[in-house]
């Protein structure tokens, strides 16, 4: 929720809001990686990091909100794809 409220707190209190935004997708990303189940992992892991280039394009590029909120959702659905998220998607196939 933290992330996807970004805009309010870091455009308020810049000098912690970036911070706390990077600390939270730096939890998300380790998460998955704590949470390790093999070949799916590896793809919600790039899944999340392209999400968080994404969300650190945004923070830091001007004008750039649209890369953090995809980036945002890219960064959540990392985190549901490792969570046996992928399982129906390999049901489909």
């Amino acid at each position: 929720m933290t992330l996807c409220g970004a805009p309010a707190v870091v455009e308020h209190h810049t000098s912690w809001g970036t911070w706390l935004v990077s600390i939270l997708a730096t939890v998300c990303l380790s998460s998955i990686l704590i949470n390790y189940r093999g070949r799916g992992t590896r793809r919600a892991i790039f899944i999340a990091s392209v999400g968080i280039f994404l969300i650190a394009t945004g923070l830091y590029a001007p004008n750039a909100m649209v890369c953090y909120y995809i980036g945002s959702v890219l960064l959540l659905l990392g985190s549901l794809y490792n969570g046996r998220g992928y399982r129906w998607l390999s049901s489909i196939h």
